[in-house]
């Protein structure tokens, strides 16, 4: 039997480090179906440090981290960690009613995971596809669909988790309501694979990325950390050209001289683009955040060509942090008389 002395005990272990509860929750497995505790990946572990100290967190999402399971824990420990005489409202937002009812049954069958002495301190008041509702003190999670209209209205958000959201069919309009929901010290995290290049998500995670203007901090994590994203290789593989370059664009960009990969590594980005295609495993495993939005630009040139340009004139003025834009106009030709070609750069 658990002394009540043994319990506070493991419930203070708890308060100050979520994965430990967090490990005793129960989550189906993506690709085994099998259920499973939830111990943390280095990029839970990553995001979960930045949680507990960021308030505006925007992530550029790459496959299989986990990212979406760790932000429904998280949500359901501060929900259970609630202070005494406090109240706790917060929501998941997603793109469709099908994935917000995922969302939902993810986060009950976490709770009903939990040993029955933990249940039977913060039992559930109410439970459906909408919302989880805890009372004494009172602790309330919606589930919310991006399509829907005015759904934040008259809410006071303390923790808001948006995913899906480049692919939101108004994101300037869903992120101005849940932002103007949010309580003063309410917690607001996006996370999505990326969808269009320069859309308001585009905008919000470069200038998280550069630091400028933004609120936010970025959380991105490339394909080559993921532990388990390697293959075994035969005696006879060779590193193509493309693949040594890979090395050092990685290092650079992570500003890490030290950086290798692994022809095991390497294999597995072989398998994966040969099944699916470069454009689709750029998209879903960047391995910079560059990558991450470089499939999507529909641009004539490749990225390698770009990448490889020659600079050898630059503008009058010209600032490496300002931002440029070049239209070009072919004149039709036909002698002294025809039009001009004419190219003209304008500044951000």
């Amino acid at each position: 039997m658990i002394e009540a002395e043994d319990m506070v005990d493991d419930l203070a272990v708890m308060i100050e480090d979520p994965a430990v509860f967090f490990a005793l929750l129960s989550i189906t497995d993506k690709e085994t179906f099998a259920v499973i505790c939830l111990l943390l990946k280095p990029a839970q572990f990553a995001l979960l440090r930045i949680l507990l100290t960021e308030k505006k967190v925007i992530v550029v999402k790459s496959r299989q981290l986990g990212i979406t399971t760790l932000l429904r824990a998280y949500s359901l420990y501060c929900m259970y960690f609630l202070d005494s005489g406090q109240s706790f409202e917060s929501i998941a937002m997603a793109l469709t009613d099908g994935t917000t009812k995922v969302l939902s049954r993810m986060d009950q069958e976490m709770y009903e995971s939990l040993p029955g002495f933990m249940r039977d301190i913060r039992p559930i008041a109410q439970s459906n596809v909408e919302l989880l509702r805890f009372s004494k003190p009172s602790a309330i999670s919606h589930y919310l669909s991006a399509k829907a209209d005015n759904t934040v209205r008259g809410k006071s958000i303390n923790f808001a988790h948006l995913t899906e959201f480049a692919f939101y069919p108004d994101q300037e309009k869903k992120l101005r309501e849940v932002s103007n929901a949010l309580s003063v010290t309410g917690q607001l995290v996006i996370e999505t694979t990326p969808n269009r290049p320069g859309d308001r998500y585009h905008q919000m995670a470069q200038r998280a990325k550069d630091g400028v203007d933004s609120e936010y901090t970025l959380f991105f994590w490339p394909w080559y950390k993921h532990d388990l994203n390697r293959r075994d290789v035969g005696a006879d593989f060779v590193r193509t050209p493309d693949e040594k370059a890979l090395e050092l664009k990685y290092s650079v960009s992570e500003g890490n001289p030290n950086l290798k990969l692994t022809d095991e590594q390497l294999q597995w980005r072989r398998y994966q683009i040969n099944e699916y295609g470069e454009a689709l495993f750029k998209k879903e495993n960047p391995g910079t955040f560059e990558e991450a939005f470089e499939h999507l630009s529909g641009q004539w040139f490749s990225q390698n060509a770009i990448e490889t340009i020659e600079v050898t004139w630059k503008a009058e003025g010209y600032r490496a942090d300002d931002c440029y834009a070049a239209g070009l106009d072919i004149g039709g030709g036909g002698g002294a008389n025809a039009d001009w070609s004419v190219l003209a750069i304008t500044s951000k």
